[in-house]
């Protein structure tokens, strides 16, 4: 009986892990926060963050066609990175209200990232 149990036990264990495994999602899938306030990006999570990065990337002629000779959004990584740091570092300055659309931020980032 006793064997009966860790075999269920450890058959349902390795089962939760593959499938835990196979629904991770890509770093650039998520929830997006395009249109959303500065506040709301203060408290996003960083996976949000990113795909939100990953997301106005798709739309800069500049990245645009560098991911798409990638042919992998892989290829614009490090600048989603890039993108979030600075929108980080914009949103955490005073002068922006918690209110402000953040899709502005990016903006101006990108513009200074000469994007």
């Amino acid at each position: 009986m006793k064997t009966a149990v860790l075999t269920f036990a450890f058959s349902f264990f390795a089962l939760s892990v593959c499938v835990s495994s196979s629904t991770a999602r890509p770093w650039y899938a998520g929830k997006t926060l395009q249109g959303a306030y500065v506040g709301q990006w203060k408290m996003a999570t960083y996976t949000h963050k990113l795909a939100t990065a990953a997301a106005w990337i798709s739309f800069q002629p500049k990245l645009k066609d560098k991911a798409l000779y990638s042919k992998m959004i892989q290829g614009v990584r490090p600048q989603a990175f890039q993108l979030v740091q600075c929108v980080d570092r914009s949103a955490a300055e005073e002068t922006y209200d918690s209110r402000a659309n953040v899709d502005e931020l990016a903006e101006r980032c990108m513009f200074s990232l000469d994007w």
